[in-house]
């Protein structure tokens, strides 16, 4: 059964926009956590001190650590 997305009353409710909208942003949010992180990761492997990482990164020592 093929969805006809000009016919559907649901894609064109503002709701639909605005929460598909969040799902959007948050996944880039998380994605761009996690990018942080990686680099953190792979700059604590190349014996960067913490503060410096910390500050290219702006993520806490904390999250550095745990992740």
């Amino acid at each position: 059964m093929a969805l006809c997305f000009k016919t559907s009353s649901l894609f064109r409710q503002p709701s639909y926009y605005r929460d598909l909208k969040n799902v959007i942003d948050t996944a880039i949010a998380e994605g761009e956590s996690k990018g942080k992180i990686e680099m953190a990761r792979n700059a604590i492997a190349e014996n960067i001190s913490l503060p410096i990482i910390m500050r290219l990164t702006a993520e806490k020592i904390e999250n550095l650590k745990n992740k």
